[in-house]
């Protein structure tokens, strides 16, 4: 019999009737009979069921490759449509279902201690794929999956079992809906009755089953298993022409289940797969729903009491603010908290040894809502292997000059320059075996190999004084990369009509990308002997040794820096200031070059003896790009480069001089030891992939090493193999990690703590006579700030790390008891503050203020800067990440109304009267003049957000087809959050396109109040009555203190609609406005940039007014990068 879908046409079938079911309908005209209806509905299964599967499709997202949706495409293929009627029953069906299984011999293999019947229902199931999943009990499962069939399915099973033969089960009573299932000859056969949405969910859960009821014996991990489903085609017999089910309605399926292994097997676990190491062998059950998560986390979902189950640990502890659950070998730690979840880890010791409480505490943990780990959802989830670029022929080599100061009278390379040198004129002789000496080597050896094979062992630092990291590189690699240079600069100079040579000239290595290709490059004779002008001797091979020569001479003076560095720790050299020479100047052949110096900040100077002590000469420059680069194949990270700005070191493993590994005597831990002097602290695998998996992540891994004086921290502990170093292939970045954070002040040991909290102190203490360190080290390593010329506040932590990613020279201090963030912002100094965590309104907000105002009592004015409500009207077209500045029309108005403080009279609500103060005049004298310019910039807040976006990438746009205005309705607010933006009835504005998506700036009054506005006629009430456009929380309790902007990013329109999705963005735009008119206004009065610190006095206000303490603003630069807080 041919297997040919059911064709005909629905349409065709129902015709006659079409009109039939109509004619009886009658209105509900009175509320008897709506209450009458009701009951029906409230009392039909059907109605449940709706509901039911409503809530499922909102909870639940579908797993690749969707098995659940073929089966329901398998089945409607074969079911033919028909029509609702309410003269008559829904067609019924049967579908008959074989399986190849025997789920005895699953529970056998198991060994479970119960009968099959009595363990079936509790038996753990993991449903998803390798790095999303979820783990739960069969009965749990499937009730959360179908929760109106699942159990009577389920408990037909158990009798099945139970009997060993047949079980039948009937399914609410109607009488219409059975299960029957029978096992015979080593097939289980199941005969499902019913309407077709029934007969179709138990046929996805027998498959489920199936799939969930899998040993797999060669098997060492998880394994997926993968469910097929095809229609069975059968004779016609006699017992179906003498049946009352048509046998058009009657189908049958048969089923096959595969089992993997996975397409890519890791030979390590990867991104969320850390939970593998719990099970021996257990089925992942594939295509079938797992309950949606807010973002992409990969782990495994399960229970808190399931999760400790598996680690065979019996307690919850909090170990030194740290959630842990820990058993004896495994411990499993908190990584992330987002809303309603919590991401773990877990650890453990391969070989069944005991694992310390310790190992959780190195690792990073975030900040938790202890409690909240407790409870809600549970999920359990830099390179090994790098590319090298210096020297590659696909390097940047258009280094720009690195513009530092010159090394002064306080560095060790103060005055010292380089010349180029003169070559000797070779001389008519022979020398034969007698005149060479035999330390000079073999006769008639080359010298130029036994230089290079001497530069080899050297080590040199190619700083990006422009992205603020450094690449630790061996000096044949860094005289390669001089070498490419040179040729790229003289080929493109007013010479390069003559020079013979470009960037395709050299024969390359066959791994261009590998440590040893700057060997293989310049020890091959073809590029030795290139020619480099027409007329003219000289060969490649000759410029190679001429800039040997000067590098030479630059390790000679770095010894002079190594010289005076006492053994480790401690160092009499100031760690403030890196010595160097310019990378530019020594490619492009410059006479003399000069000895330069770079600042390095005390969050950055954790590698600065490492590199000392090595004897590392360093190169500045400005534009190095990325020369060493992870070979990922995952998806992108952040970490596909080293981050700019955050004075990042990074090495092939093979470049680390002295590498290895030893036993700690005291702990016993092993170390990775560099040197006799360092050891490298690992705060987590080294060469874990990252958890995240895009990069708009807000989460991802550290993977910065710390490298410290050895013994000073029993914490050093040795967390992954390094294999051998020579021939290893990854890479390291040193620097501060916040998981095992040090202070590296100017002179002196390293310390615990937070380097961000710490300021180079003026001028340094004389060093002690009898110690390896400064005195200085015993002091204060904090400066005061300089006096603070606005005020920022920020009701959120989220809105105060956008103003903090716009910040130049930040800096956080206490005053008052109160932490605050200091800066350069548009040329201003500015002291930013957050109000405390959960709280918001106007109280918090004016007490804030009003501890702002007393600490800094000569501030100009403050901006209020952060997220608000938009409130759109045929006046004002605002979107979703426009930015809504509080300055009203009217002068004598604040921009501030406080529409909540008043009155209630029995004729309705009086506002009082605002005493809240108006913006400043000269503030709104620059805005005038701003909105004034008949060529204004296109996109003046486009740089900025970039920059924001680039630190963070949550801050980035959301995109257009998320911003929805919906017209206002009546409906209520749980169903439009339920719904969410996809099933919502709410009926969408009719908005024309915007031909950008940059934002624009609305200038009006901010209704501001205590509550928060969710209802569309409340908030264009707002407008009518008081013509805001925007409304927030804080702006009243801020205006009443102080003189006050308020700038407000628009994150939502203040209807049922409002969500998050647009909060970080919005947050960015504001702080983005802010820093544009802080620079429009010092453009204005640039009169006020002169002020300088004029003697010290008093720290009463008059004192201060005396000293005018205002600092001297350098230029800003677009684009500067500034280090987001960890």
């Amino acid at each position: 019999m041919r297997d040919e879908p059911n064709t005909e046409d629905p349409a065709d079938e129902h015709t006659s009737e079409t009109n039939d079911d109509d004619d009886d309908v009658r209105p509900v005209r009175s509320e008897h009979d709506f209450i009458a209806f009701s009951n029906v509905l409230d009392g039909a299964r059907p109605y449940h069921w709706l509901l039911a599967m409503m809530r499922c499709e909102m909870s639940l997202a579908p797993t690749e490759p969707d098995c659940r949706s073929l089966i329901r495409k398998r089945i409607s293929e074969r079911i033919p449509s028909c029509k609702i009627s309410r003269h008559r029953q829904p067609q019924t069906y049967e579908i008959t279902i074989e399986t190849h299984w025997n789920p005895w011999d699953f529970f056998e293999r198991q060994q479970y201690s119960s009968s099959p019947e009595e363990t079936a229902e509790n038996v753990i199931v993991v449903v998803g794929s390798e790095t999303n999943a979820q783990a739960t009990t069969c009965l749990e499962y499937m009730v959360q999956t179908w929760p109106m069939t699942g159990e009577h399915t389920l408990n037909c099973f158990l009798g099945l079992l139970k009997d060993g033969s047949s079980f039948s089960q009937s399914v609410g009573t109607d009488g219409i809906s059975t299960i029957s299932m029978s096992f015979q000859s080593g097939r289980l056969t199941s005969i499902s009755r019913g309407t077709r949405a029934f007969v179709t969910e138990i046929s996805e859960q027998l498959v489920w089953l199936e799939s969930a009821m899998q040993n797999h014996g060669e098997a060492d991990n998880v394994w997926p298993v993968l469910s097929g489903f095809e229609y069975l085609p059968k004779q016609s017999t006699e017992e179906d022409v003498g049946s009352v089910t048509p046998s058009a309605s009657r189908l049958s399926y048969i089923t096959a289940v595969s089992c993997g292994p996975f397409r890519v097997v890791a030979t390590e676990p990867g991104e969320g797969q850390c939970w593998h190491a719990l099970f021996r062998s257990v089925p992942i059950v594939q295509g079938f729903p797992i309950p949606k998560r807010l973002e992409h986390e990969s782990g495994l979902e399960l229970s808190l009491d399931l999760m400790a189950s598996w680690a065979q640990a019996r307690y919850f502890n909090v170990f030194r603010q740290t959630p842990m659950i820990k058993g004896f070998s495994s411990l499993l730690y908190p990584t992330k908290q987002s809303a309603g979840s919590t991401t773990w880890h877990l650890r453990f010791n391969e070989d069944g040894s005991h694992i310390s409480f310790m190992e959780g505490i190195s690792c990073y943990a975030p900040t938790l809502d202890i409690p909240a780990v407790s409870q809600g959802r549970h999920i359990l989830g830099w390179c090994k292997k790098a590319e090298f670029y210096a020297g590659a022929p696909d390097a940047m080599y258009a280094v720009d000059d690195s513009m530092l100061p010159a090394a002064d009278a306080n560095c060790v390379l103060g005055g010292a320059n380089i010349h180029q040198g003169t070559l000797l004129k070779q001389g008519n002789f022979q020398l034969g075996v007698k005149d060479v000496p035999t330390r000079l080597g073999r006769f008639g050896s080359d010298p130029y190999s036994r230089c290079l094979q001497w530069l080899h062992a050297q080590r040199v630092v190619l700083w990006d004084e422009a992205d603020k990291r450094g690449w630790l590189i061996n000096g044949v690699s860094a005289l390669l990369h001089l070498l490419r240079a040179y040729i790229a600069f003289t080929s493109e100079s007013d010479f390069g009509a003559e020079f013979l040579l470009n960037g395709h000239s050299l024969a390359e290595s066959a791994d261009p990308h590998s440590a040893r290709a700057a060997v293989e490059v310049l020890m091959n004779e073809h590029n030795r002997n290139l020619k480099l002008f027409p007329h003219e001797p000289e060969q490649l091979k000759d410029q190679v040794e001429h800039l040997f020569n000067i590098l030479e001479q630059m390790i000679a003076h770095q010894g002079a820096i190594h010289e005076q560095c006492l053994v480790m720790p401690g160092s009499e050299l100031s760690r403030k200031r890196v010595e160097g020479w310019d990378f530019s100047e020594f490619a492009q052949g410059r006479d003399p070059i000069d000895a330069w110096s770079a600042e390095i900040p005390v969050v950055g100077r954790s590698w600065i003896d490492l590199v000392r002590s090595i004897g590392a000469v360093v190169l500045f420059g400005r534009g190095f790009g990325d020369l060493i680069r992870p070979v990922h194949s995952t998806v992108p990270c952040l970490w596909d480069q080293v981050p700019h700005g955050s004075y990042y070191l990074t090495s092939l493993v093979r470049d680390i001089q002295g590498l290895g590994q030893v036993r700690c005597p005291r702990s016993g831990n092993l170390t990775t030891r560099i040197g006799a002097r360092f050891d490298l602290h690992i705060p987590s695998k080294i060469f874990k992939p990252c958890r995240c998996t895009t990069p708009q992540a807000e989460d991802h891994d550290s993977y910065v090493q710390v490298v410290l004086p050895s013994g000073s921290s029993e914490l050093l502990r040795l967390s992954e193999p390094l294999d051998r170093p020579l021939t290893h292939g990854g890479a390291i970045i040193f620097g501060h990690n916040p998981a095992f954070s040090w202070v590296w002040k100017d002179f002196g040991p390293p310390e615990l703590g937070n380097p961000l909290l710490f300021r180079d102190p003026e001028p340094r203490a004389t060093p002690s006579s009898d110690s390896g360190y400064s005195s200085q080290a015993a002091s204060s390593n904090a400066a005061v700030p300089s006096e603070p010329e606005i005020g920022i506040i920020c009701a959120l932590s989220k809105e105060l790390k956008a103003v903090w990613a716009l910040l130049d020279c930040a800096d956080q201090r206490g005053t008052d008891a109160n932490p605050y963030l200091f800066g350069h912002l548009g040329g201003y100094s500015v002291v930013a503050a957050c109000l405390p965590q959960g709280e918001y309104g106007t109280s918090a907000a004016a007490a804030a203020a009003a501890h702002l105002a007393r600490s800094f009592p000569q501030l100009e004015f403050t901006l209020l800067v952060g997220i608000g409500g938009g409130i759109p009207s045929s006046t004002h077209d605002i979107r979703l990440g426009d930015v809504v500045v509080g300055l009203p029309a009217n002068p004598q108005e604040p921009g501030v109304v406080q529409y909540d403080a008043g009155k209630i009279r029995q004729d309705g609500f009086e506002l009082k009267r605002s005493s809240l103060q108006p913006p400043p005049l000269h503030v709104k004298k620059v805005v005038a003049t701003m909105e004034a310019d008949p060529n204004p910039p296109s996109q003046p807040l486009d740089g900025y957000l970039r920059h924001i976006a680039h630190k963070s990438p949550k801050y980035a746009y959301p995109g257009a087809d998320k911003d929805i205005l919906y017209e206002p309705n009546d409906l209520p607010v749980l169903l439009c959050e339920t719904w969410g933006a996809s099933g919502c009835m709410c009926t969408p504005q009719d908005r024309p396109p915007r031909p950008s998506t940059h934002p624009q700036v609305h200038y009006g009054p901010i209704a501001s109040g205590n509550s928060v506005v969710k209802d569309a006629a409340t908030r264009d009430e707002l407008a009518r009555v008081y013509g805001a456009i925007c409304v927030e929380m804080e702006a009243a309790g801020i205006a009443n203190e102080l003189q006050c902007v308020v700038i407000r990013g628009i994150c939502d329109y203040a209807d049922s609609h409002k969500t998050k999705l647009w909060q970080e963005y919005a947050a960015a735009t504001a702080a983005a406005y802010a820093k544009h008119l802080l620079t429009q206004m010092r453009r204005s009065y640039p009169q006020r940039r002169k002020r300088k610190r004029a003697g010290s006095g008093g720290s009463s206000p008059e004192a201060r007014e005396r000293r005018g303490v205002y600092p001297e603003i350098s230029s800003e630069v677009d684009g500067h990068d500034i280090s987001l807080p960890h």
